[in-house]
């Protein structure tokens, strides 16, 4: 096919060329092929048919390698994705905690200073006084353990490994981590 390709393109080239310089085609020599050399329409047949599968296969193999490459990349893709997912639901996460350590830990820290810095008044009823001493003294201890809760957790889900892991991070959630957060919401909450 490309020798036939390229034959014509020749003859064409040789033809405008002809034409541009005015030359007579009558006047140029022609040249025949060699006795030996079989005509087109002279061709093996089974040979070419042999050389049409042989391509058909050169190319099936080049799709396979290419299917092949392109399912590598795309579980590569995949992965990299779910490191990224992982890693955004830790973060996440961790933001949530921290943001829940750091209120409960203003908090405490302004019921304790409400606690020492408070003028009280020499004649007030000594229940009312052990009322707020207690109530304090709870609040402060209900938003360290809101704290403390809301820190152990952060401390856990810093240590997830995105990249191995071993169970999904929604599960790691759920079991080791969720009824603590719970935990540490609630006493927020009653605080």
């Amino acid at each position: 096919y490309r020798l036939a390709k390229s034959s014509s393109i020749v003859k064409s080239i040789a033809s405008n060329y002809l034409h541009l310089t005015g030359t007579d085609h009558s006047s140029l020599p022609v040249i025949k092929p060699p006795e030996n050399q079989n005509s087109n329409k002279e061709r093996n047949p089974i040979k070419m048919i042999g050389f049409a599968a042989g391509m058909e296969m050169a190319d099936m193999a080049w799709e396979v390698k290419c299917r092949e490459e392109d399912m590598k990349q795309r579980a590569l893709e995949n992965e990299r994705h779910a490191i990224d997912d992982a890693r955004r639901s830790v973060d996440e996460k961790a933001q949530q905690l921290q943001v829940l350590a750091n209120q409960s830990a203003l908090i405490a820290g302004f019921s304790m200073v409400v606690l020492v810095e408070s003028s009280i008044p020499e004649d007030i009823d000594g229940v009312i006084l052990t009322l707020f001493g207690g109530f304090t003294a709870c609040v402060i201890a209900l938003m360290l353990v809101s704290t403390l809760n809301a820190t152990y957790v952060l401390v856990a889900i810093l240590r997830y490994d995105c990249v191995n892991r071993e169970v999904p991070f929604d599960v790691f959630w759920r079991k080791r981590c969720e009824p603590d957060w719970k935990l540490a919401l609630r006493t927020f909450s009653y605080g």
